[in-house]
């Protein structure tokens, strides 16, 4: 027996066109939502895709289509933030360090261009480094693309072709760059590396959104092992609770 449930909603194009506000808070909850399952489920979401989210008449926002995921190893996304927080803090050593060990630099980590791989590093994630909030643009889609295909870019770091994809890493990266897309093209605005601190290293709770989510994960589950908020267990009960309608909507949406 199959059993779905209708959700009425309004779809990504027509969210596009609604104000700032309301296109902002959606960005943030779809951010939460794929982020929050990757780092306390420890699983990658590969389809992030506008079709696979609704905003709803509350404010909230439903998800559905989970038929691409990966159980990511424990740690890793703690370690690929440890990356990122080297490229922003420009530690060209823990780049090159961190980076080999999660298995995209191939061979001695000392024949790599550690300050070559640092300046790519940073003109892919560019968005991240903007200390504040920073709305985006369609066109920002490509901004870091057009860098890398100048003939300048093409032979600047032609020497990092080299570079490998771990397995591990394929639906994240698929997750990220989807997500940032999607943030593109609603023109969503968000202090964006902070969110990004702050989902994936624990950092300080940038936004109310965040700081309703903390709350609502804290007093929900007592601190049992195994069953606090935001271990497994915990979340898997809460998708249990919200698809029999025991969880407020808005807080729902929040929760991966």
């Amino acid at each position: 027996m199959i059993v779905t449930e209708w959700i009425d909603g309004t779809g990504f194009d027509d969210v596009c066109r609604l104000p700032d506000a309301v296109r902002d808070r959606y960005a943030e909850i779809i951010y939460r939502f794929f982020y929050g399952t990757a780092r306390d489920m420890g699983l990658a979401l590969g389809d992030p895709h506008p079709g696979n989210y609704r905003l709803c008449a509350d404010g909230s926002v439903a998800f559905f289509d989970f038929g691409m995921l990966r159980p990511l190893p424990g740690g890793y996304l703690a370690r690929e933030a440890a990356v990122s927080r080297a490229v922003s803090a420009g530690d060209e050593q823990a780049v090159i360090g961190g980076m080999h060990a999660l298995g995209y630099l191939p061979g001695n980590p000392g024949n790599w261009d550690a300050g070559l791989l640092l300046e790519y590093m940073r003109a892919l994630s560019w968005w991240l480094t903007v200390d504040g909030p920073l709305r985006l643009a369609p066109g920002d889609v490509w901004r870091a693309a057009e860098l890398l295909r100048a003939a300048d870019g093409r032979t600047r770091f032609a020497p990092l072709r080299n570079m490998t994809f771990p397995a591990e890493a394929l639906l994240l990266r698929r997750m990220d760059g989807l997500l940032f897309q999607m943030a593109a093209t609603l023109r969503a605005s968000a202090h964006w590396g902070g969110l990004l601190r702050e989902l994936t290293e624990g950092g300080e709770t940038i936004s109310e959104l965040g700081a309703q989510h903390a709350a609502w994960l804290a007093n929900r589950h007592p601190r049992a092992p195994g069953r606090g908020p935001g271990t497994p267990m915990a979340l898997a009960r809460e998708t249990d609770d919200r698809l029999s309608g025991a969880v407020p909507p808005d807080a729902a949406a929040l929760v991966a």
